[in-house]
């Protein structure tokens, strides 16, 4: 059952053809109403070449609407975020660092198990450090205060 779609370009700024590690790790707590269960990502991913990641999880209940935030970490550095409707396509701008483009719930979004789909593009240009790390925190919560999951998406080049 592939439900929501999540579609993330992102551009973090970074020497082009550099391999990549991705990494993930579940960031909710036990009050929260979904849970990722699992992330595959396509082999290889490359600086400079479109990747696609899977993320699987499970709804305790049903999703009527409310917010998705994304938060770049650079290090342990916060640099930018932005808070979006969980129900309508998003575009978060991380300039210089990069951008996503994020294909919300669909909602009512029904209790049960959900698909987020990703495809990222990660591109050469201004580094930070070397080597890199960044990590991308996404987190979404409905209207009535239920926090729905939390996912934090590990980028090292």
């Amino acid at each position: 059952m592939s439900v929501p779609v999540l579609v993330i370009t992102l551009f973090v700024t970074m020497v082009a053809s550099r391999p990549i590690s991705l990494s993930w790790t579940d960031c909710s707590t036990p009050d929260y109403i979904g849970k990722i269960s699992n992330i595959s990502y396509s082999e290889n991913p490359t600086l400079g070449l479109p990747f696609y990641a899977n993320c699987t999880g499970m709804l305790s209940q049903l999703v009527t609407g409310g917010y998705t935030a994304a938060q770049l970490f650079i290090g342990d550095r916060f640099v930018r975020g932005f808070t979006g409707s969980n129900c309508v396509p998003i575009s978060v701008d991380f300039r210089p660092y990069g951008r996503a483009e994020i294909s919300q719930l669909t909602c009512p979004q029904p209790a049960g198990p959900f698909e987020i789909d990703f495809k990222a593009t990660l591109v050469n240009g201004y580094t930070p450090s070397d080597p890199l790390s960044a990590t991308v925190k996404i987190t979404s919560g409905e209207q009535n205060g239920n926090r729905i999951f939390c996912v934090n998406i590990n980028i090292k080049a």
